[in-house]
């Protein structure tokens, strides 16, 4: 494919989204369910850190702590 002209880079954002394919796994050579598993683990880390950052409830018990799991 051509080079994209002198441009700002809007314009070459714009150029990237008109003339490049999306991408997709048939591009690398990869089965449409290797996208799926990245997704998938790519979410399930989000989720883990967000999860994370929540604080913990201390609680007077006696030194337990309770989490959004034992609730």
């Amino acid at each position: 494919f051509p080079a994209p002209p002198s441009t700002d880079l809007i314009g070459y954002h714009a150029y990237i989204d008109e003339a490049l394919p999306p991408e997709s796994p048939y591009l690398y050579g990869l089965h449409p369910n290797a996208e799926i598993g990245f997704l998938t683990t790519t979410s399930e880390n989000l989720f883990r850190t967000v999860f994370e950052m929540q604080p913990r409830d201390a609680g007077d018990s006696g030194g337990q702590t309770t989490t959004r799991e034992d609730k």
